[in-house]
């Protein structure tokens, strides 16, 4: 989203990382090995680099408007809310 081409750690299983596409939004290594390999790929390629930069920005103004999303968000302020202070009582 912020224009930059981003390369993150792949996940065994789900976890935050679910949301993004390797190869489209984003590029996911796994191993050291892969992580060098993704690098490379970038260093060597501008349209690379510049459709891994895009395509986030493009996704997010498309998927995640505010009227699409507000039940999410409510859940999910709904949540907080009902489990705020459970960090500070250890739980």
């Amino acid at each position: 989203m912020a224009g930059a081409p981003t390369i993150a750690s792949r996940l065994a299983g789900g976890g935050p990382y679910d949301v993004f596409r390797d190869g489209v939004d984003e590029l996911l290594a796994r191993s050291e090995a892969e992580l060098r390999e993704a690098l490379r790929s970038l260093t060597r390629s501008p349209a690379l680099r510049t459709e891994i930069a895009g395509r986030p920005r493009e996704r997010v103004l498309a998927e995640y408007r505010a009227a699409d999303r507000a039940e999410e968000w409510v859940e999910a302020y709904r949540w907080a809310a009902e489990h705020a202070g459970c960090q500070a009582a250890g739980g």
